[in-house]
């Protein structure tokens, strides 16, 4: 594929990765990714990014295809990640002109990745860039979704370059959002997989554009939208607004083999609506992990349960455990229960993962030898009662 001219003197420059299934080790990308470098020619050559380091040579042909490399006066890293700074050692060979900014963040960040001696400009230092027909702008956009994040904005052409925000692991050549079709679930799927964690980091950027006249958002990944970009930006906004309740909300997050875990669980949900908060159990092995993920960040409190199976908390509830560094988290309290045979180690360890989650233990776990009889329920109930009480509390 040739360099695709976006406007005038603008071109995409970037990558396509189609064959690539997996993002950072546990991403799913079923119709692969785009890696995308943007090139801007005027009395000055500015390149916003690079590519992933395995697609260099590609890289540098289309850059080639446009201008010689030593006229390339700048080099703009909005990112540090590999995916998008791994082709720049081998073009500094060639760019012998080029001046890298970064933000400031970044500078930190970059020289840590490359491991190699070179002089970088930050954002702050030069916070707009004239090329001569065209200004570059520079926007701060930290923890989306690194702390380095910075958006590139073409006043006269009305572009924003945005880095990872509002992209999609989406390949197709024709790259223009109005040409590839319906990528909505792709990019939906983006934002839960990588931003979601970043919410009040989303909200505060959007601050920083909304007052921008934007007609084409040029993302690092999957297709440049020219169709409707602010329905984008919008979509952003709408997910990261908390959706807040009256009541406070305690998740019970359980599995359960034969059925005493389950019924701790339902003991336990009775003791928390007696004081009138509300609750929500889900038995994690039979539900999407998105609705899991869903009620984690509407939940004020926590309480997971789990048996004990060869002395460790069986796979479906690490598995539920692991989402809550996923998304932008407001429990403030936690615990732990659980049924086990002999040994019972499954409830400390969800406990010393909850507080390695900055989650406040509200009490000992409460574990249930086998099957738990009346008199143990009513425990269950008691523990639940407490557990809704200090959640008020705080």
């Amino acid at each position: 594929m040739n360099a695709l001219k976006i406007r005038d003197n603008i071109y995409w420059v970037g990558a396509l990765d189609p064959e690539m299934r997996i993002f950072d080790l546990v991403f799913k990308t079923d119709h692969g990714s785009t890696y995308n470098s943007y090139l801007i020619k005027d009395e000055k050559v500015a390149l916003i990014d690079t590519v992933k380091g395995a697609f260099t040579t590609e890289f540098i042909s289309r850059i080639k295809s446009q201008v010689d490399l030593k006229d390339i006066d700048y080099i703009i890293t909005s990112h540090t990640e590999p995916d998008h700074s791994g082709a720049l050692p081998e073009l500094l060979k060639y760019a012998i002109n080029a001046k890298i900014i970064v933000s400031k963040a970044g500078r930190y960040l970059l020289k840590n990745i490359l491991n190699m001696p070179i002089d970088l400009t930050t954002t702050d230092e030069c916070p707009e860039i004239d090329l001569g027909t065209y200004r570059l702008k520079f926007f701060p956009a930290p923890y989306l979704h690194w702390p380095d994040t910075v958006f590139t904005y073409l006043n006269e052409e009305k572009i924003l370059f945005t880095c990872d925000a509002f992209g999609a692991h989406y390949c197709d050549e024709r790259m223009f959002d109005d040409l590839v079709g319906d990528f909505d679930p792709h990019f939906h799927y983006y934002y839960d997989s990588i931003m979601r964690p970043f919410k009040p980091y989303i909200l505060k950027t959007i601050e920083k554009i909304e007052n921008l006249d934007i007609d084409i958002i040029a993302a690092a990944h999957g297709p440049i939208i020219r169709k409707n970009p602010w329905k984008y930006v919008e979509s952003y906004r709408s997910w990261s607004q908390r959706q807040t309740d009256e009541k406070k909300n305690i998740l019970i997050l359980y599995v359960s083999i034969y059925n005493s875990t389950k019924k701790m669980a339902e003991a336990i949900a009775e003791g928390i609506l007696k004081k009138g908060v509300s609750v929500k159990k889900i038995e994690v092995n039979e539900t999407d992990p998105q609705f899991v993920r869903d009620a984690i960040e509407r939940a004020d409190g926590i309480i997971v349960g789990s048996p004990t199976i060869v002395g460790d908390v069986p796979k479906p509830v690490w598995d539920a455990l692991s989402l809550l560094s996923t998304v932008k988290s407001e429990i403030k309290l936690g615990a732990a229960f659980g049924s086990y045979g002999w040994s019972g180690e499954a409830a400390k360890m969800i406990e010393d993962r909850l507080s390695g989650l900055h989650i406040k233990l509200h009490k000992p776990s409460l574990r249930v030898k086998l099957i738990p009889e009346d008199k143990t329920l009513q425990e269950c109930r008691e523990f639940g009662k407490e557990f809704a009480i200090a959640l008020e509390q705080k």
